[in-house]
């Protein structure tokens, strides 16, 4: 593989995002227990969903959703034969398609305390954590705590 730069895309084919969200790869990762690939719907309407490619292939798809009028939560789903070397280059991505195209102040992560890397992956850009959900979601029928990382405008413009 050679390094390319990224294209980034919003897109609204729900047929896409399915395929690329219900994958082993991705699906066994962030469904929480009791969720199903077939009743995974990605709205289109009200969430930016965001296709990253090189030039040869699909390296990440983002999630944005809107919590309220400042604040919006991200989400990556890197394809996993691309995260060591695209994981760096797709976040930035996110992040200034958020500053450049959107009116969002804040944008948060909320992460399971069993994935300590994705805390870290966040925390390379300048999220912080901000504070703790405590047993607030299931993985492999044990209920873990969630931190809420997150990222100003001025803290990412300024980093």
């Amino acid at each position: 593989m050679g390094f390319y730069m990224i294209v980034t895309k919003r897109i609204y084919n729900k047929e896409l995002i399915k395929s690329i969200i219900q994958t082993s790869e991705i699906w066994d990762c962030v469904a929480e227990d009791g969720q199903h690939k077939e009743d995974f719907n990605p709205d289109v309407d009200n969430e930016c969903w965001l296709l990253m490619n090189n030039e040869d292939a699909i390296v990440a798809l983002y999630n944005l959703h809107g919590v309220n009028g400042v604040t919006v939560q991200i989400h990556a789903h890197v394809i996993p034969e691309y995260r060591k070397e695209y994981s760096k280059q797709t976040g930035k991505a996110a992040l200034d398609y958020i500053i450049e195209n959107t009116g969002y102040y804040k944008i948060i992560a909320i992460v399971p305390v069993i994935y300590e890397n994705v805390k870290k992956f966040c925390e390379s850009f300048g999220f912080k954590e901000e504070g703790i959900n405590r047993l607030s979601y299931q993985k492999n029928g044990v209920i873990v705590d969630q931190w809420q990382l997150g990222l100003t405008r001025c803290e990412y413009l300024n980093g």
